[in-house]
């Protein structure tokens, strides 16, 4: 009885060893080792072309991937996550005709990408030689269903021949809208602007930075909403009906907010003044099934908005399902044996110590049975030393570091995350 043969087996080598290979492995060597094995090539294909970060690439860059993506089948179809730069930078002897042919050939490769879930137009640096480049057209026809959509960017609008195209994106989970032209309000209905909102009905995370899109979202179930008003201010009144609204749509299902500002809405004693409690109070009285806030902003040296210890716990004690509460280095933790009227002129600070602002920690996390995690800042200087508070059960862990105020968000995420979810930080 003749016996089958062996089915050949599918040898499968780790991510990392095919980038090594690639950063270190001199050109001409890495093109005989592809010669040779069909496997490795369509391995490195893969590690190659599968997340694409162009925003830092020049012209020359994006223009010879455009023609290998649209070039070849079977590398177009191993793009999954793309990032593309808003503009670009080429010479003034560049003439139009090529420009043409560059877009005609980027447009070309979108549309080979059909496997591409991921889709980001990233804001890049601005100069005399910077041109805006994309244009919507471009995804007229392309068959992919993404699941990320970010326009990052301040150049690209949505033409309502594009509609179509969005319309067909009913895959979409996590959407950072574009920018609002120049005169477009969420009261002009016949914008795409205004229509697109109702699209998407699987979103679950949306990043607004044009708040008049906010109010035209329809109920949909949203888990994690960010806020970003550093290009525009917020009055009380903007911010009473962006919570409003954001409360309306997915009031009962966001269980994560990012609330990113500069300063405070108006100068204090105005009308329109705001500060970092009042946004609080909206959450919980808005979303009151939210389980982490974030609450970040630019500091500014003239005024520094304070907290009040006892006002801050009577407020998060409002909330039910609270898990972790952040302050970045935005508001001043006013000690609470100290004056809002004591002045550092009289010898006297209103900067808190460590032992007063790990009793405050224990006490919020009395008052919010759920908490785990908080974080609360008290800037006097350029510098904070960082300690860090995590309830486990009945135990406590305190970490010592230092952080700078010019470090990015991520940086004190990278910390949280690592340290265990809590940094409290008082002035060096």
């Amino acid at each position: 009885m003749q016996e089958n043969p062996l089915a050949p087996v599918q040898i499968s080598i780790p991510t990392e060893i095919y980038q090594y290979i690639l950063q270190h492995v001199d050109p001409s060597s890495l093109s005989t080792i592809c010669t040779v094995s069909q496997m490795f090539r369509s391995e490195c294909e893969r590690v190659l072309y599968s997340d694409i970060d162009l925003s830092r690439s020049s012209y020359t860059q994006v223009r010879a991937w455009s023609k290998r993506v649209g070039g070849c089948t079977r590398v177009s179809s191993a793009v999954r996550s793309l990032i593309l730069p808003e503009t670009l930078s080429w010479n003034y002897s560049t003439s139009s005709q090529e420009i043409y042919e560059f877009r005609k050939s980027l447009s070309v490769a979108l549309r080979a990408t059909i496997n591409l879930t991921a889709l980001t137009i990233r804001a890049s640096p601005t100069s005399c030689l910077s041109h805006t480049y994309l244009d919507l057209w471009m995804l007229e026809g392309c068959k992919f269903r993404l699941r990320k959509l970010h326009n990052e960017g301040d150049s690209l609008y949505f033409p309502g021949r594009t509609l179509d195209f969005f319309v067909q994106q009913t895959e979409v989970s996590d959407w950072m809208p574009g920018r609002l032209q120049v005169g477009q309000t969420q009261h002009d209905t016949s914008s795409p602007a205004y229509i697109l909102p109702t699209l998407f009905p699987n979103l679950s995370t949306i990043h607004f930075r044009d708040l008049e899109l906010c109010a035209s979202l329809p109920a949909r179930a949203l888990k994690h909403v960010s806020i970003d008003t550093t290009r525009r201010g917020l009055t009380k009144t903007e911010a009473e009906e962006l919570f409003a609204a954001l409360g309306r749509a997915a009031g009962k299902t966001v269980v994560e907010l990012r609330f990113v500002t500069e300063g405070s809405g108006c100068m204090p004693g105005t009308s329109s003044w705001w500060g970092p409690m009042d946004i609080i109070r909206l959450v919980g009285e808005k979303l009151p099934r939210v389980r982490t806030v974030r609450y970040c902003g630019i500091i500014s040296r003239l005024h520094r908005p304070e907290l009040d210890p006892t006002e801050l716990l009577s407020t998060l004690a409002q909330f039910k399902h609270l898990e972790t509460f952040i302050l970045y280095p935005l508001a001043e933790l006013r000690s609470p044996h100290t004056s809002p009227d004591t002045s550092p002129e009289r010898g006297q600070s209103s900067e808190i110590s460590e032992e007063n602002c790990l009793q405050i920690a224990k006490k919020i996390m009395r008052a919010c049975p759920t908490l785990r995690y908080v974080a609360l800042p008290s800037m006097g200087r350029w510098n904070w030393e960082c300690f860090s508070y995590r309830r486990d059960g009945d135990s406590e862990v305190i970490f010592e570091g230092r952080l700078g105020m010019g470090e990015s968000e991520e940086v004190w995420g990278r910390v949280l995350s690592e340290r265990g979810g809590f940094v409290g930080v008082r002035a060096l």
